[in-house]
């Protein structure tokens, strides 16, 4: 189970690096983060274990109100889950992301500023969002094992790739994560905007798997219907089989906050206002915050 908490950073609030959201996400045994945009206003939302909602009602210049008792995301709305009633509802593309190596391989050598948010006044609306569930130091230590042996013992070239393994291994803590995204116009210009899932990443690099075309539901208004069709898929309970070759999104929390983070500054994005209301906040207007975290039916990796 996790606790969801809608984010309202103040317009004082900064995370140009990402330490903090990548520092919430270390003290947490399962962390989330979802960032959803519908005309111009921008919603967040953190998810953290059930009996971890302090780490987040702490956070400065962050005020938090819970998103409701629903527990995890239960998975991305199934096509099955179409509703008869609204058969002409807008479709929206939905996709998991996965990485091109083995989790082994580190998506950056270094935390890098999440790049959503630069971009986010030029794309339509979207829904990207981030789960991960802790799992030990010793599931990334046997992988880089394994490729120290097999693939750089065999391949000179890949010798590079070994030293950022164990590079990884003192970036830990590490979740088991799923990564989603969701945009009603296709997943091209959203998926160019978040870093490492565009044309010339580094060493590692996320990797779209196949859309799928969900119908938004009828009902919530606002970003609602966007959201609801976009429910976050809950981390599997275990690495896959064969996990040796697995490329299953097992990271870092420097290298989630890479990926998706909280804000580097909130000049610019219209976000439900924080403590420091000022013009540069307005209120999103959504009718049912909750809506992304409802559970439905699952539909699997």
């Amino acid at each position: 189970m996790m606790s969801w908490f809608e984010a309202r950073p103040a317009p004082s609030f900064e995370d140009r690096d990402g330490a903090r959201t990548a520092a919430l996400a270390s003290s947490a045994s399962r962390f989330g983060i979802v960032a959803a945009k519908a005309g111009m206003s921008m919603s967040l939302y953190l998810g953290v274990g059930a009996d971890e909602g302090h780490h987040v009602r702490s956070l400065p210049d962050v005020s938090c109100s819970p998103a409701g008792p629903y527990g995890p995301p239960a998975g991305l709305a199934p096509p099955s889950a179409r509703s008869s009633a609204h058969p002409a509802a807008p479709r929206a593309e939905i996709a998991l992301l996965r990485l091109r190596e083995t989790f082994a391989v580190p998506l950056c050598a270094s935390p890098e500023p999440c790049r959503l948010y630069a971009h986010s006044a030029e794309l339509p609306d979207f829904v990207v969002g981030l789960v991960g569930r802790r799992v030990p130091y010793s599931v990334v230590a046997g992988r880089r094992a394994a490729l120290a042996r097999g693939r750089a013992a065999r391949m000179p070239a890949a010798a590079g790739l070994d030293r950022l393994a164990a590079a990884k291994l003192a970036a830990g803590p590490f979740f088991l994560c799923r990564i989603s995204a969701s945009c009603p116009c296709g997943l091209g210009p959203l998926l160019s905007s978040i870093n490492f899932a565009h044309a010339g990443s580094g060493p590692n690099a996320l990797v779209a798997g196949r859309p799928r075309l969900v119908a938004c539901d009828g009902g919530g208004g606002g970003r609602g219907p966007l959201l609801r069709c976009a429910r976050l898929a809950e981390p599997p309970a275990r690495l896959p089989l064969l996990a040796g070759r697995s490329t299953a999104p097992v990271l870092s929390a420097a290298e989630m906050a890479s990926v998706l983070a909280l804000p580097p500054t909130m000049f610019g994005l219209a976000v439900a206002p924080g403590a420091d209301r000022t013009f540069t906040n307005a209120p999103t207007g959504m009718a049912d915050p909750a809506a992304p975290f409802a559970r439905n039916a699952e539909w699997g990796p």
